[in-house]
């Protein structure tokens, strides 16, 4: 099925940057990574660098699925809060999941810059009460992130008119990143190719054989692709290659991005916004000076009542965005849609499962699939090498 539809905004900035093509001959590597965006091209890198030979295959062209239409906020806050996912899995592993996003940051910077991406940019990010019963949670949630060290500030009534122009009782201000993912995607692929990797778009896994000491592939076309170690990571698309599947909730987001902007009035830090709605809207600034806003997820259903939702969904973030910024003139280029997968604790399943020891996962669910994907390479780089990670217990396959 299609992961989304519209036009996504990165794919018409970047154009067609590189395509690859299909799997022509019969091969044999170290590690194959099935999924071309841009969580199996952080494990695929991870992957050479360790000294593995890797193939990557994927369905699509290479990162035209979800990744063409991620908005590519980089948080570390979970889309739980740390006060309710300490209430689910105990404050210390609560504690371990934020500071392992917040710390994978400045990684994500140093990789972005190794292979020339220019699109990095850190954020201040604003976290806003929606509503007055949303308040006390908020603070609660700043008292528990400011005891435990993190460097937060509480932004209150009179300091965010300052700012902007919609009104609000507080807000957390923290630390953020954005990125183009589709364009890093391609970068990581670039730089995987040139030590060597195997990259190829437009192949159609027809079946795979997981035996004790490795496993084979076989291609719709025909191919066959040995490995001692197959890596999943193409998003929800992942769960039939699962013996026994993790519980996930399948939903369309929506988001659109403005023509460039003249004026920034009442937005004029372009701070990363979100807030604290279920679901949430969010808003980001990108490098040549437009607006994304997104938001207001749905119940997946289908392609089709996904897609028929569009126009609808457009209005109403349009409606959205005069509430947060009615002096800032509103022209829209382009409107997407996407479906997205979130497990009931908002953390990722990661790793082997038990009844599958060749086969690693990377579901990176949640609003935080690209600092999960970062972390998942990490863990796969501490596996091949036979070591722990400490994210290895939280992010379990049977939690």
């Amino acid at each position: 099925m299609d992961l989304r539809s519209g036009l996504p905004f990165w794919p018409m900035k970047d154009g067609l940057i590189r395509t690859y093509n299909p799997l022509d001959a019969d091969l044999d590597v170290d590690l194959c990574v099935i999924g071309g965006g841009i969580t199996g091209a952080f494990l695929a890198r991870a992957a050479v660098l360790s000294g593995q030979s890797c193939a990557v295959l994927d369905r699509r062209n290479i990162a035209h699925g979800s990744t063409a239409a991620s908005t590519a906020l980089l948080q570390y806050e979970i889309d739980q809060h740390l006060t309710d996912l300490s209430d689910q899995i105990g404050e210390g592993n609560a504690l371990l999941a934020y500071r392992s996003t917040r710390d994978v940051l400045t990684r994500i910077e140093a990789i972005c810059r190794d292979v020339g991406h220019s699109d990095f940019e850190w954020k201040d990010s604003v976290y806003f009460a929606s509503d007055s019963k949303d308040v006390q949670p908020l603070r609660a949630e700043f008292e528990l992130r400011r005891r435990h060290g993190f460097d937060i500030e509480m932004l209150e009534r009179d300091d965010l008119r300052k700012r902007f122009d919609f009104e609000t009782e507080c807000a957390i201000l923290s630390r953020a990143a954005q990125i183009d993912a589709y364009g890093l995607a391609h970068q990581l692929f670039a730089d995987v190719a040139e030590r060597g990797g195997r990259i190829h778009g437009r192949v159609q896994v027809d079946s795979i054989d997981e035996r004790s000491y490795d496993v084979v592939i076989r291609t719709v076309r025909g191919r066959r692709i040995g490995c001692r170690k197959l890596v999943i990571a193409c998003g929800y698309e992942s769960l039939p290659f699962l013996k026994s599947p993790p519980r996930v909730d399948l939903n369309s987001t929506y988001a659109f991005v403005t023509e460039p902007l003249e004026r920034w009035d009442g937005w004029s830090g372009r701070e990363m916004l979100w807030e604290s709605a279920r679901p949430y809207s969010y808003a980001r600034t990108t490098p040549d000076g437009r607006g994304i806003l997104g938001g207001d997820d749905v119940p997946f259903r289908s392609p089709a009542a996904r897609d028929a939702l569009i126009p609808s969904r457009q209005a109403r973030l349009e409606s959205r965005w005069k509430e947060l910024f009615p002096r800032i003139p509103l022209e829209v280029a382009s409107t997407w849609t996407g479906t997205f997968a979130e497990t009931r604790d908002a953390l990722p399943f990661i790793g082997t499962p038990p009844d599958q020891p060749n086969l690693f996962f990377a579901l990176c669910y949640g609003g935080n699939g690209i600092v999960f994907s970062a972390i998942a390479a990490e863990m796969l780089t501490a596996a091949l090498r036979g070591e722990s990670h400490p994210c290895q217990s939280i992010f379990r396959f049977g939690r």
